[in-house]
């Protein structure tokens, strides 16, 4: 069975002279979505069968019913603008004299001042009786009756009437000239809204007006924008309305755009223009040596990327074209479900419906694995690098540019990003704008405050000892650091953390003669984004002279004692110092009153120190020699003197 849905919404759209766009806005939709129920790719829901039925004015079955043929409501003019002389309710039917093919007058619009758009609260009607005059059907074959004064008047009211449907239909082609020239009201959103090129980027504001940063490029008229698309030195913009607008270098007409209108996408190439229009269709401006622009066949398309040479259109149904002299064209049309488009330097990225990224090769290069890039809102592409914009509001970037990732990766609360060649910008969600990358003509600067956060300080002041068969590397204490990464380039790599700024290493890692890279890194424990930058320093190892193993020293403790008395005090310590294997003799002292039980203290030294105790004892006390008794001497008398003549005297004298 046919769908018919398309038929009646376009039957019922032109009926009420509605845009697409506005349809999209009523239903509180996507223009996209709105223009898949329209051309038959999609279907809407029954709450939105209801919400359409009631913007229709028919009943939700007349809605429901799959067919075209339904009765078309009548348009009211007094809901929308009150005549003067219509304001009698009570007024009588008037009768129209026969007229065959009357002729609508002539009205000058130029000179018909613009009216402002009525907003949807205008558009009510106030609260007052609708009049009751009815417009009667005359039978054509009646003949003629005699003017009169009454008839006179009759044709008087019908002027009236006349005059007031003109001015009507003044009115709402006024309104529908409020929207612009090209009768579009699209809404500015977070797609598109930013290009970055070789000199310089461009903004839309939320205000619509264009912020430029960098040099090399002037523009006028770049307002009430909702798009806008920079390459080299030239840039396009895509109005509300539906009209473009252009500036720059136009050296192969890309930039003929002016005439164009109900656009709803615009991209750039290198040497030409592709826009997307409202219904479906894609126009092309510029060089087509190449094959970029040649497009005419395509159908329902809703995005589009210009590149150099080639162009890439998404229809709403996902699917791609390509257009144009590239190489792996068939690779990239191959590819369902996508979303949106970026070209970069190298390669094309593909945004997928599943929030994730399929890269293919334009140039015959490598292209890049995305496979870690999850939950993807957008997507930008430049040389050798590949940047996702997260749903968190978190840029992904895969890139062996360590800096430049460590500085995309600290970004939070974007809502934009775009890339061209070895940079990368965006702004977050409130207007302030980061960027990382080459900067040669300031095309970007940091403006958020808490996009990039402190590291910690570098590491400095290395100092490297030797110490037997370690090495000990010292270094200065990083305030608030929480370990450190030690890294030498030894085979195989040796690494380490170290809690305090100090690390000893075995001398057996190290070869002698050979030059290493020490690399340290202050670190945190919470947070990796605040490690301190690498700290570097080559160290050539010179293994040390081995000295001669000095011989222990052990000591020998001589005490002497009383051996009457054990807790009499130490007469004396002999204490000496002596290698293993010395001899020692040691004579003990002499002490009066005692006698040494060791003479000599004599031996070789051990492996540990020696105590000895020599002990005296007490010599007994000698037996005094009783002394020799004097004897007594026996007095002897005097001889008696015999006289002369006397006896006994010595007879040999």
């Amino acid at each position: 069975m046919v769908n018919k849905l398309p038929e009646k919404l376009l039957l019922l759209r032109k009926h009420f002279g509605f845009s697409q766009q506005e349809i999209a806005d009523k239903m509180g939709v996507n223009v996209v979505e709105y223009m898949g129920w329209e051309n038959g790719r999609s279907i809407c829901n029954l709450a939105q069968f209801k919400r359409l039925s009631s913007i229709f004015q028919i009943s939700l079955d007349d809605m429901l019913k799959n067919s075209a043929d339904i009765p078309l409501p009548n348009l009211s003019l007094e809901d929308s603008i009150q005549i003067p002389f219509m304001k009698d309710s009570e007024a009588k039917d008037i009768e129209i004299p026969s007229m065959v093919n009357p002729q609508k007058p002539k009205v000058n619009m130029e000179a018909t001042a613009q009216i402002k758009r009525v907003s949807e609260v205008e558009k009510k009607p106030q609260e007052q009786p609708k009049p009751q005059n009815t417009i009667h059907r005359v039978d054509i074959n009646q003949k003629p009756t005699k003017k009169s004064k009454s008839n006179k008047k009759l044709f008087a009211i019908i002027g009236g009437v006349i005059g007031a449907i003109v001015l009507v239909a003044g009115i709402f082609w006024l309104l529908n000239m409020n929207k612009g020239n090209g009768g579009l009201s699209l809404k500015l959103s977070q797609a598109n809204r930013l290009s970055t090129t070789e000199k310089f980027t461009v903004y839309i504001r939320d205000d619509q007006k264009v912020a430029i940063y960098g040099q090399g490029i002037t523009m006028t008229d770049f307002t009430d924008l909702v798009k806008i698309s920079a390459y080299k030195d030239s840039v396009v913009g895509l109005k509300s309305d539906g009209t473009l607008v252009a500036a720059g270098s136009n050296t192969n007409g890309q930039l003929d755009i002016k005439k164009i209108e109900k656009a709803v996408d615009v991209s750039l190439g290198a040497k030409h223009t592709a826009v997307a229009l409202e219904d479906g269709k894609v126009t092309c401006v510029g060089d087509n040596s190449q094959g970029a622009c040649n497009v005419d066949a395509w159908e329902n398309i809703v995005d589009v990327e210009a590149g150099n040479g080639f162009t890439i259109g998404i229809d709403s149904t996902g699917n791609v074209k390509v257009a144009g002299s590239v190489t792996n064209s068939s690779s990239m049309e191959s590819i369902k479900s996508v979303k949106s488009v970026s070209i970069g330097t190298n390669e094309v990225a593909f945004l997928n419906t599943s929030q994730t990224v399929t890269t293919v090769s334009y140039t015959g290069a490598t292209a890049t694995n995305v496979s870690t890039l999850k939950n993807i809102t957008q997507v930008a592409v430049g040389n050798g690098f590949v940047a996702g914009l997260g749903s968190d509001g978190k840029v992904q970037i895969v890139t062996t540019n360590e800096d430049l990732k460590k500085s995309v990766e600290a970004w939070t609360g974007i809502g934009v990003i775009s890339a061209y060649n070895n940079t990368l910008v965006g702004f977050t969600t409130t207007g302030k704008m980061v960027g990382a990358g080459d900067n040669q003509y300031n095309q970007y600067t940091n403006e958020a405050e808490s996009t990039t956060k402190e590291k910690l300080e570098k590491v400095k002041n290395l100092q490297v000892s030797y110490d037997k068969s370690k090495v000990k590397l010292t270094w200065d204490k990083v305030e608030g650091a929480d370990y450190y990464e030690v890294s030498i380039d030894t085979s195989p790599v040796y690494t380490a953390k170290a809690v305090d700024n100090t690390l000893t290493i075995d001398q057996s890692k190290l070869v002698d003669g050979q030059k290493y890279v020490i690399t340290i890194i202050a670190a945190s424990n919470t947070d990796k984004e605040l490690n301190s930058e690498v700290y570097s320093v080559d160290f050539s190892y010179t293994a040390p002279t081995a000295e001669p193993t000095a011989t222990p020293a052990f000591t020998l403790t001589i005490k002497y004692v009383y051996d009457d008395n054990v807790n009499a005090n130490i007469y004396q310590d002999y204490v000496m110092t002596y290698n293993v294997g010395d001899t020692y003799r040691v004579e003990s002292p002499k002490i009066d009153g005692y006698e040494a039980l060791r003479t000599v203290v004599e031996g070789t030294m051990g492996s540990k120190n020696e105590e000895i105790t020599v002990r005296y004892k007490a010599k007994p006390a000698p037996t005094p020699t009783p002394p020799t008794p004097t004897p007594e001497v026996t007095p002897v008398p005097p001889p008696t003197d015999p006289g002369t003549g006397g006896t006994g005297g010595d007879n040999n004298g």
